[in-house]
């Protein structure tokens, strides 16, 4: 069976910034949906998030021993996504280096992938405001759990399990979450990471609110069916238009 993937990009196109109200509160409104193509069950799936302005530009590189290396995003700008892309399963080895060199890597870190599971690759400011973090994680959510010990009769078909990760990627300031549907409340502080699960496939609001720079209230919401999309991740971030923005993209799901 082949589970669709969805993506819902988080920028805000230039036209809809155009002869709107700054002085009210800020509205982000979601913007089209892409789409993202089946797993290859031979390979792994790596997609990047550039979580920094970067003062120079760079390449983000993935090498697999001996093999040559795979630019995962080269020059990118701030805050850039980039979708799942095939990758050889085995050791690997992540590295920013400034664009067009490979002599100093600026960051680095040793990973292995394996075969039919989704990765996330997350570069951000390193602490101080020099260097890089690469961090790698596993998004992969299988939509039939594996067997545990329950008091669920045998005969009981398995649940099919749904996930929503947040990451709270604004850097200087805490966002408020609200999300009936689970009944989660809360603030998140920056840096902060919270994976919810949702116990059937339930319509999701997501809202949000926090202060702009300007000390301005900004308000948000936005929505994903758990039944198209199995795991999301939800991540909230400045734009490239120096405003905020959640940017919701579909986990890897396997059949």
């Amino acid at each position: 069976m082949k589970i669709p993937f969805f993506v819902v990009a988080g920028l805000l196109a230039c036209a809809a910034l155009q002869g709107q109200d700054f002085s009210a509160p800020q509205e982000v409104v979601p913007p089209p949906v892409e789409e993202v193509p089946a797993a290859n069950p031979k390979l792994a799936h790596v997609r990047t998030w550039f979580m920094a302005r970067p003062a120079q530009p760079v390449d983000v590189v993935l090498t697999a021993g001996s093999a040559p290396e795979d630019v995962l995003v080269s020059k990118p700008p701030a805050y850039f996504y980039c979708g799942y892309r095939e990758a050889q399963p085995g050791s690997v080895r992540l590295q920013v280096y400034p664009r067009g060199s490979r002599e100093r890597p600026l960051a680095s870190r040793e990973a292995r992938l394996e075969a039919r599971r989704f990765y996330t690759v997350l570069i951000r400011p390193g602490s101080g405001g020099s260097g890089y973090e690469l961090e790698l994680l596993d998004d992969t959510l299988s939509e039939t759990p594996a067997p545990s010990e329950s008091a669920t009769p045998p005969s009981a078909p398995p649940a099919a399990r749904h996930r929503i990760i947040l990451y709270q990627f604004i850097e200087d300031r805490a966002v408020d979450l609200d999300i009936p549907a689970l009944e989660f409340s809360g603030q998140l502080p920056p840096g902060d990471t919270r994976s919810l699960e949702a116990p059937s496939a339930l319509p999701v609001v997501i809202r949000f609110k926090f202060q702009d720079d300007a000390g301005k209230e900004v308000v948000g919401e936005t929505d994903a069916n758990l039944q198209e999309i199995p795991s999301l991740s939800v991540l909230i971030i400045r734009d490239l238009y120096g405003r905020f923005s959640p940017r919701l993209v579909a986990n890897g799901i396997l059949d």
